[in-house]
């Protein structure tokens, strides 16, 4: 287990030894019917979703990923096939990870233009792939309040890594744009049809939504990097306390980021559960001092 943790393959907050090995089997019988299907067809349908076998993404394209997730967050995420795929017209994404839980499955999907250059519009293909493999790793956590900022540290600016994670749901975005929208409608009738109309109101939507948005991840990115330096005060090395804090779910970063004895409540996690057991096997804090 503590090898498949290195995989980036983690047992889920409730779960026990048996019910991970179960999950693992599922995802070996998954893996085992795609390569079938790959073999004998040419091309894999899973929830609606076909890749093809010549469209297949070689290793070399996730060795700097994996290097880059291993220096930062102490895992390598070498298990997961990729595929490389045709956009639609319009569309500005570069790519996702599929992946579905607890009946385990995952793969990469990265638009076409990726196949002969690392770089298409403003996304990087390394920071896209470490990206995605950040969040099959962290699948089982389910978590969505600090999903997003683990995954946008990978990135190779500070500003991203600092304003990545703003967007946390894809209704967060719809929201946003949609305030936006408002906003602009608002401006046209007012310019065509009700001139009488103020300007404030489609401002204030538009100025609430964001202030919303942008308070809620200061908050979000200060207890994140609370967590983090008690880590690292306990070990004596950011990399490790990264690495530890990444196995985290939402409800323990608040946690760790309020204790004053992160090494009593490691402890108190471990004797109950097996993720912070296996983290305690890989990286073993330092004895809780008494209370």
């Amino acid at each position: 287990m503590v090898e498949l943790d290195t995989m980036g393959i983690s047992p889920s907050p409730a779960e026990t030894a048996t019910q991970f090995a179960d999950r693992l089997e599922a995802l070996n019988l998954n893996f085992a019917k795609m390569e079938d299907s790959l073999h004998n067809t040419g091309e894999y349908t899973v929830e609606g979703v076909t890749v093809k076998g010549a469209a297949r993404i070689h290793e070399e394209v996730f060795a700097e990923p994996m290097e880059r997730t291993s220096r930062l967050f102490g895992f390598r995420c070498d298990w997961v096939p990729g595929f490389f795929f045709p956009a639609r017209p319009l569309s500005f994404f570069g790519g996702y990870a599929f992946y579905f839980f607890p009946e385990f499955f995952a793969m990469f999907l990265a638009r076409n233009e990726f196949r002969k250059r690392p770089k298409w519009l403003f996304i990087e293909r390394n920071e896209l792939v470490a990206h995605e493999m950040c969040h099959i790793a962290r699948a089982a956590l389910e978590s969505q309040a600090y999903e997003e900022l683990f995954a946008y540290q990978t990135a190779t600016t500070a500003f991203r890594r600092f304003t990545g994670g703003i967007f946390r749901e894809q209704i967060d975005s719809f929201l946003f744009l949609g305030a936006t929208f408002l906003l602009l409608f608002w401006q046209m009738a007012r310019a065509f049809a009700f001139p009488q109309l103020p300007a404030w109101p489609g401002w204030a939507v538009l100025a609430a939504d964001f202030t919303f948005l942008l308070v809620r991840h200061c908050l979000t990115y200060r207890r994140f990097t609370t967590a983090r330096d008690k880590l690292t005060r306990l070990y004596g090395d950011e990399a490790v306390a990264r690495a530890v804090l990444f196995h985290a779910s939402d409800t323990e970063i608040p946690m760790l980021a309020d204790t004053q004895n992160p090494a009593m409540l490691l402890d108190e996690w471990s004797k109950t559960q097996l993720r912070w057991q296996i983290v305690q096997l890989r990286f073993p804090w330092k004895p809780a001092d008494p209370q």
